[in-house]
């Protein structure tokens, strides 16, 4: 059975990775398109939800294709509903490319939990370790003494 927080890592980090390229493909197109750059505001500067709707949807749009072309390339297929393998595991391509176009800040948060909790993980780990020699240390010196 695979380690489940080392392929949830592997997952993370490939998300994070495509989230990255996602987003700079992304830029490049607002850059070509500058419409897309800008937000619609109102007289108070604030964003106009209803004048910025289609905006954001096209914008959305571009990074699930962005993202399904990264996932694409990285596994040498362009089958969404096709099965690739990540460690252990097997993904749906077309569910990775939906994750990856969540933004790359989310899935560098989701990695950098993942090592928090291995890390907390080696530690309990070297503790229960330590206590172990330390009884069994305590028990060995005792046996067979007498006062």
């Amino acid at each position: 059975m695979p380690d489940a927080l080392s392929e949830l890592e592997g997952l993370s980090t490939l998300l994070l990775a495509t989230s990255l390229a996602t987003e700079r493909l992304i830029a490049i197109v607002k850059t070509a398109v500058p419409w897309l750059a800008t937000e619609n505001t109102t007289a108070e500067r604030e964003v106009d939800l209803n004048a910025d709707k289609q905006r954001r949807l096209i914008l959305q749009g571009l990074a699930v294709v962005a993202s399904y072309v990264t996932v694409s390339l990285v596994f040498d297929t362009w089958c969404p509903w096709k099965k690739v393998e990540l460690g252990e595991w097997s993904y749906y391509q077309g569910v990775l490319a939906f994750l990856g176009s969540a933004g790359s800040a989310f899935w560098a948060g989701v990695v950098g939990y993942v090592k928090e909790v291995k890390d907390a993980k080696t530690v309990e780990v070297a503790n229960r370790r330590r206590r172990f020699r330390m009884s069994a240390g305590a028990n060995a010196n005792g046996v067979g003494l007498k006062a």
